[in-house]
């Protein structure tokens, strides 16, 4: 295999341990056929493994010497198929609706610097997903499982757990990739719940009330909200406003939309 030299601007870290490679595929547990797209294989470390437990395949490579490495080494496997493109820009729901049959599987060490925007594409395709197994950094995993009351919590946190069944699965040493990243990272298994948004009346709504106040997380509800809602509206939430964002769990955060959305939006009594 050629010498590849890692691309900073693509966030490239690549794993080098085949023992470790094969435990992260082996935690796919969705029901066969699957379909599975791999974000980023790299140089096929996961892929060949992958392979194994797919029935479709499909690689999303931005990196045009990886990709001529990964059609070296795959290219004749039929269930083996591969494009270049950045995965944020790659039309995610179409190509699911191409499998209905299949369990729809995403699997990737994920560039450190775009977790969170690939992260939100996949919850808003949940409904359509089944499960996603990603390698992400420590920091972000503990995120990702954060309950109320830390400092970890927050919007993350609350979108990981709403749209899935969230598995902190175990920590991969830093030492293990090339070049070696200054932090472990974790494996986190995502079983997608169906219809989380049908859950809210104005799910855009609750996005924004979400974002608004954990912009501004240091401040107790009642200051953050204000900027949203008049204090008419305030004054008759059952909620108690003096309290930070992170100290609200999710229902107790769908509670307060509940409330909000009756008086402010609809203006029926609670």
């Amino acid at each position: 295999m050629p010498q590849i030299r890692p691309r900073k601007r693509f966030g490239q870290n690549f794993l080098k341990d085949k023992n470790i490679a094969r435990k992260i595929v082996s935690t796919i547990d969705a029901p066969h056929p699957r379909f599975i797209i791999e974000i980023g294989p790299g140089k096929g470390i996961l892929t060949e493994f992958v392979l194994d437990e797919a029935e479709a395949y499909l690689g999303i490579e931005i990196d045009p010497a990886l990709i001529e490495i990964l059609n070296e080494r795959f290219s004749k496997q039929s269930d083996f198929s591969l494009i270049r493109q950045d995965f944020l820009e790659f039309d995610l729901a179409g190509t699911l609706r191409q499998y209905p049959h299949h369990s729809k599987i995403i699997l990737g060490n994920i560039p450190y610097n775009i977790t969170s925007p690939i992260l939100f594409k996949l919850f808003g395709l949940g409904d359509s997903l089944d499960q996603a197994v990603l390698m992400v950094q420590k920091e972000v995993g503990n995120r990702i499982r954060a309950k109320e009351g830390g400092k970890d919590y927050g919007l993350l946190s609350i979108f990981s757990q709403l749209f899935a069944e969230v598995n902190y699965l175990f920590n991969v040493p830093a030492r293990l990739f090339s070049p070696q990243p200054k932090v472990d990272s974790a494996l986190i298994k995502f079983n997608f719940h169906k219809k989380v948004k049908e859950q809210f009346a104005d799910f855009e709504l609750f996005r924004k009330i979400l974002r608004n106040c954990f912009q501004q997380r240091r401040k107790m509800l009642r200051n953050s909200l204000r900027h949203l809602f008049s204090e008419e509206v305030l004054s008759k939430l059952t909620v108690s406003l003096t309290q930070r964002p992170e100290q609200l769990s999710i229902p107790e955060w769908k509670e307060l939309f509940r409330e909000i959305y009756q008086i402010a939006e609809k203006g029926d009594p609670l």
